[in-house]
């Protein structure tokens, strides 16, 4: 796990494109963006509370940009202690 933590904190750094804070991201995208983490871990991530939960539309997964990021933000932090 703490090798998701490393490059879900790293890739939060590496993002250099603004996007609307009420945008909403698809959950395969926000996997991505949490360093390639599979379903599983974000699934287990979400019920430790690490990841706020996603919205549902059309039996699909989806999170606000801007929470989801916060969270990612607040991951790094705690692997980096």
């Amino acid at each position: 796990m703490q090798t998701h933590l490393n490059r879900a904190a790293a890739s939060v750094g590496a993002q250099a494109i603004q996007l609307d804070d009420d945008a909403l991201i698809s959950a395969a995208d926000g996997r991505a963006l949490a360093g390639g983490i599979s379903a599983m871990t974000e699934w287990r991530w979400r019920r430790a509370g690490l990841l706020p939960e996603p919205i549902h539309i059309r039996g699909r997964n989806y999170y606000r940009r801007n929470e989801f990021m916060r969270a990612l933000r607040n991951l790094g932090t705690s692997a980096a202690e």
